[in-house]
Formats: structure tokens, sequence, C-alpha cells
């Protein structure tokens, strides 16, 4: 970056940001939260099914007890 640059190169600086956000804005802000929840709920179902599937010697590497890893098996995907 020389000093005569204000920016840093990869900086876009005609990009305008307006506020209150367009509709378009909201719209693209609000598809991006739904896929990234189904993306975490996919996350979390599978790695649910996987620790499901794991034998003792397995959890006990992990630190986890059969009744813990069952525990946290049994909840549905979209519960933390």
């Amino acid at each position: 970056m020389l000093k005569s640059e204000p920016f840093p190169t990869s900086f876009n600086k005609y990009r305008v940001v307006t506020w209150p956000p367009s509709r378009t804005d909201r719209c693209f802000t609000s598809m991006a939260a739904v896929f990234s929840t189904i993306a975490l709920w996919w996350q979390r179902g599978r790695s649910r099914h996987v620790l499901a599937t794991l034998d003792d010697h397995l959890l006990h590497d992990i630190g986890v007890t059969h009744a813990e890893a069952q525990l946290e098996s049994e909840k549905p995907f979209w519960m933390p």
C-alpha cells in the first residue's frame, strides 16, 4: 500500500453502504441465516449419529462415558 492511498487495495471504495438496509440486503441476510441454521442442524444431527455408533473404547479415548454419549445422541438435532 502506498502512502498516498487512504485505503488498502483490497478495500472496495465504490461500495455504498445505505442505512436502513435495502429490502434486498435484508433478504440476503435472512437467507444466509436460514442456510447457516440448516447447516448447523445437519452437522449437529450427523455428529450425534456418529457419537451413538462409537464403541466404549473410542468413547474412553475422547473422555465421554457411554451414558453421556447416549444422553447426547438422543437429543433432537435442533437442541444445543
